[in-house]
Order: structure tokens, then sequence, then C-alpha cells
């Protein structure tokens, strides 16, 4: 075989086997590997050569390499699971680096049972009422088929130790490549945060100390399609989000959650122990590839837009209202119109968090006699009041004119009371 001939057999092998060129800013053009990350600089190329000719020839360096047209180059990278390929045309033309990793079979055992009863038995376990598995296999399988295109929510697990919640994760990492797993919420809301970028699978391992503030932030990362990324000495830019994420706990409520939240799809508690070492190891001897197989063949269409409500759910709910919440509710469910010092008085007249709470509970603030004359004051006035929503202003105006001040008296003016309806 002459050395042009030789060469251009090594291009073709090297292509077959997932190498590509890309340029390195240390090392000039390099082979880069697709499946594994691994570059070959020039000076690195002869062991893999000799490997594949036996000793036979002499290797080629880049430029030969180039100079075959077997091997495209590569300029760039961008996390696209739209398409399976490891490198596709970019805007521009060029052929660009996908950082997607989509799954790779693994080899079988020749003595693995062949059937599903493991992962069966295991689901079964994780997950005893029949609705709730059939919510999440089909989560899962969505995740799995439309890598690009997620519902906008996501699984909350809890449970006590033992009962197989971090073994489920393992069992999607294996099918999920581009990957991340978290136990600081810091590590999700700081500025210069990427776990929602370049991944399919966010894991939440039993994360503490979320305050109402990092709830809020957290809350359009998982439900918006792009977010703005500021990526260490770069600027801002608006990235997708492909991000699924699992959070797990063995926390009975992890998070506050209220009645409207439709984020997260809270399964019933795994409170029922199990050893999962077998089934560990089935899906390591390739039972993972069935269990595979199985998820892209199911049809998830009846999967909804917005996470089921369930019974632990509601519980969840219930365990986040605070002494303080119920109070509130208390008070709104007395009075229609009021003043915001009459409420902030309950979360330590900070009158921020009162506005907040209000607001969360359809009520906004308006100045009703800005320029229509009170019948009860008698004037006009800038003075704010709090009102649900719905009620009509002609009809705020008619509560605080005719009824019942338990504060008014001779002394009283809308500056020095709190005035509640």
């Amino acid at each position: 075989m002459t050395e042009p001939d030789q060469t251009q057999a090594f291009a073709n092998h090297m292509n077959v086997s997932g190498w590509v060129l890309t340029a390195d800013p240390h090392h000039g053009t390099v082979l880069f590997n697709l499946p594994t990350g691994i570059k070959l600089t020039e000076q690195s190329i002869a062991g893999t050569f000799y490997e594949w000719s036996g000793g036979n020839g002499r290797a080629p360096g880049i430029t030969a390499l180039q100079k075959t047209k077997i091997l495209p180059y590569v300029i760039g990278q961008e996390f696209n699971p739209e398409t399976s390929d490891r490198y596709f045309k970019s805007g521009a033309g060029f052929n660009t680096l996908n950082t997607y990793t989509p799954f790779y079979r693994i080899p079988e055992n020749p003595e693995l049972d062949k059937t599903l009863a493991p992962y069966h038995n295991f689901m079964s376990h994780c997950f005893p009422v029949e609705q709730e598995r059939s919510v999440v296999e089909l989560w899962i399988a969505h995740m799995l088929q439309y890598p690009a295109y997620r519902k906008p929510w996501h699984l909350m697990l809890t449970g006590t130790k033992g009962t197989g919640k971090g073994t489920l994760v393992e069992m999607l990492e294996m099918m999920t490549p581009n990957h991340q797993s978290v136990d600081d919420f810091a590590k999700v809301n700081d500025l210069h945060s990427t776990v929602f970028n370049g991944t399919i699978l966010l894991h939440l391992n039993d994360v503490k100390s979320l305050s109402e503030s990092q709830q809020t932030r957290i809350k359009a990362k998982l439900s918006d399609a792009s977010v703005s990324v500021r990526r260490l000495y770069k600027e801002a830019a608006v990235e997708k989000i492909y991000t699924r994420v699992i959070l797990s706990s063995n926390d009975t409520r992890p998070l506050r959650l209220d009645e409207e939240e439709r984020r997260w799809f809270c399964p019933k508690r795994m409170e029922k122990t199990q050893d999962t070492k077998d089934f560990k190891e089935w899906l390591r001897a390739g039972g993972i590839n069935f269990v595979y197989d199985h998820l892209m063949s199911l049809d998830v269409s009846p999967l909804p837009n917005v996470a089921p409500k369930t019974a632990t759910f509601y519980d969840m709910v219930e365990a986040s209202r605070s002494v303080l919440d119920v109070e509130l509710e208390s008070f709104l469910d007395k009075h229609k119109v009021f003043q915001i010092a009459a409420v902030s008085d309950l979360f330590g007249r900070d009158s921020q968090i009162a506005s907040h709470k209000l607001t969360e509970h359809n009520y906004k603030r308006s100045r009703p006699f800005q320029k229509v004359v009170s019948k009860r004051y008698k004037t006009t006035t800038n003075t704010w009041f709090w009102h649900h929503k719905d009620l009509s202003l002609d009809r705020v105006r008619d509560i605080i004119d005719t009824g019942d001040d338990p504060r008014d008296d001779a002394e009283t003016t809308l500056e020095t009371a709190h005035q509640i309806f």
C-alpha cells in the first residue's frame, strides 16, 4: 500500500471511529474524538496510527490528514439536542461541535435477564400508586424521546433513606449523559451558574435552606424556554433551556408550595426500603439497554403540560402554610379593604413581605379617592388601599364610605389610623 493510500485508509478509520479536526488554543489543529472528548496532537497521532497499522508505514501528520478531506473540520461548539449528530452546520455555515450526547448502548452480559421484570419490580416499589408510576414513566420517556422539548414541570421525590431515590437517579443518568447533580441552591441561583445550560437532567440532591426569594428565582428556570446566562469573563447571553429537574429529599416538604403551584409533580412519599444492589448490577450488565428501549416505545401523548396534582402535593401545600399565613387568611376573610400597615404588623412591620403575600392572594392596591371625594372623609386623598383584584373601585369606595371602621372616632383621620373595613 502506498503512503497516500495508507493515509487515506487511516483517515477513513478515524472518521468511522468518531474523530474530527478542530482548533486548540495551545496546539493548533488537533484530532478530537466526539464520543470520548479525547484530543490527539500532531505529536501523539503516531501511537494510534501504529496500533492501527500493526507498526507498518509512517504516521501521517495533521496536514496530510486534512488533505484527504475525509475528516470534517469543526469550529466552536453548541449544545443542540434537536439532533443527535455530533456536529452540524452553524448559521455561519461552519461545522459546529454538538456537545449534546445521546444514549449509547452498553455491552450486554450473555447471562443477563432479558426481561423487564427487574425494572418493573423496582419502579413498583418506588411508586406504589399505579397512576403516579405511569406519570413518572411518561415524564422520563418524554425526556428521552424529545430531549429538545421539555415539559415545564418536574419531579419532586421524597422518602426515607434506602428507598431507591438515588438508584432511580443513577438509572436516568445512565440514559442521559448530559446531566449534573448539585446539593446546594447557591450553585443553581449563582450569577454565573450554568447548571441549566448544556444539560438534559439536573438532580437537586437533598438541597437545604431554600428561602422564598431563592425559590422565586428558580421558578423561571423551571418553566421558561430560555434564560440569560452570564458565564465568567463573557457577556450575558440568552440560551435555550432543555433541563429537566428531579428534586430528591428525605424531608417531608422540601419546598414551600401553594395550591397554584404547577411546576412540581409530587408522587407518594417512599417509605419502604429496598435493596437495589441486584437491580444496579442488572442495569450495568446491559439491562439499561432494555429499559431505554421500553421507555422509547411508550406513547407519551397522554402526558399533560401541567403537573398533575396528587394527595402528597396537597399535603405539602398544607404543611407549607405557616402560622402567619393562617392569620393572614383569617384577616382577609373578615376584611375586604384595608391599608398595608394593618397587614404588615403580622410580618414584623415589613411592608415588602406583606405586599408579596397579598399579591400571592390575588390582592392589589389602588387609590380610590385620588380624584373622587370620599363621602366618609369629605375629601380626596392619595392614600393607597388594598383589596381583592376582582373588586371594582366603585365597590371599594362604597365599602370605605359605608363600612364600620373599628378604629374610627372623632379624632381619626386617614393619616393617623390603619383603615380596616
